[in-house]
């Protein structure tokens, strides 16, 4: 019987040792030819295995099941990336809504709700509390400071009325490094003169039972003024619209509901920031 060795002579011509070595399977076979360049060495190789359950096929059809979880790996990575980005997203556009469900008013079709404004004089500011504050809730809410604030520019005020058919006004100014009404909205509000002025008024039409029609004229005089309106039935957003400065429109804007429409509920908000 021959040795490992004089084997390895007989399969290559002496050219080369034989050592344990991974196949394409991935498994360990004893004693199997490192190498086989040639033809006519495969074809050895091939005849002496053929008795043995012919793993060159075998691992051929392994190797082919190899390619296909490594491409179906190299998918779930693209996947997992794309559902990061996704979730990114997400989450992105959620914590707006978050920051944005803090609102500086509210009122219904029947002119009940809430009014609140707020204002920070420099240089203190959110999220620490405000210097002064007024707020109102009840039909026709009103809340007014200012101007001649204590510790803030002079000119510096705010003034917040709602009445019936959703009716809102809205009037705000800060100077000198001054902020005035929500903070939640001062993430989207750039300070850029030591004079911004911001202004709303809203009133709707009543169509049918289950829908309004509002006309909202609105302003502000550059990046440090900010405006959200949200229309609410009971907890679910109807609509919603924002604005960043320098802007001034008038728009309308139809509201649906599944009635009466007078209970939906409008949530309006905005900021004000200066320069010192």
């Amino acid at each position: 019987m021959r040795s490992s060795r004089q084997q390895s002579r007989a399969w290559h011509g002496g050219a080369q040792p034989l050592r344990p070595f991974r196949n394409f399977c991935g498994s360990m076979f004893a004693r199997q030819p490192i190498a086989a360049h040639s033809v006519a060495s495969w074809t050895t190789v091939r005849a002496q295995h053929a008795e043995r359950g012919g793993w060159l096929s075998v691992c051929r059809r392994s190797s082919q099941y190899q390619q296909t979880q490594f491409t179906r790996r190299h998918e779930m990575k693209a996947e997992i990336s794309f559902l990061k980005l996704a979730l990114i997203v997400g989450a992105l556009l959620v914590g707006f809504s978050q920051r944005t469900e803090a609102y500086s008013g509210s009122v219904n079709g029947f002119g009940y709700g809430t009014a609140t404004v707020r204002v920070w004089c420099a240089p203190n500011a959110p999220p620490n509390p405000p210097n002064h504050q007024d707020s109102q809730t009840g039909f026709v809410p009103t809340a007014s400071v200012g101007p001649g604030l204590a510790g803030c520019n002079g000119n510096t005020w705010g003034f917040l009325s709602g009445g019936s058919f959703w009716r809102w006004n809205e009037r705000h100014a800060a100077l000198g490094g001054d902020i005035v009404d929500d903070p939640d909205l001062l993430s989207l509000v750039t300070p850029t003169s030591s004079d911004a002025e911001g202004a709303l008024s809203v009133s709707g039409t009543v169509l049918d039972p289950f829908s309004a029609e509002f006309t909202i004229s609105w302003a502000g005089s550059d990046a440090g003024v900010a405006a959200y309106l949200a229309w609410y039935e009971g907890d679910t957003l109807l609509d919603e619209r924002l604005q960043i400065g320098p802007w001034s429109e008038t728009i309308t804007v139809l509201i649906t509901s599944t009635g009466p429409i007078e209970d939906v509920e409008l949530r309006p908000s905005g900021a004000t920031v200066s320069l010192p």
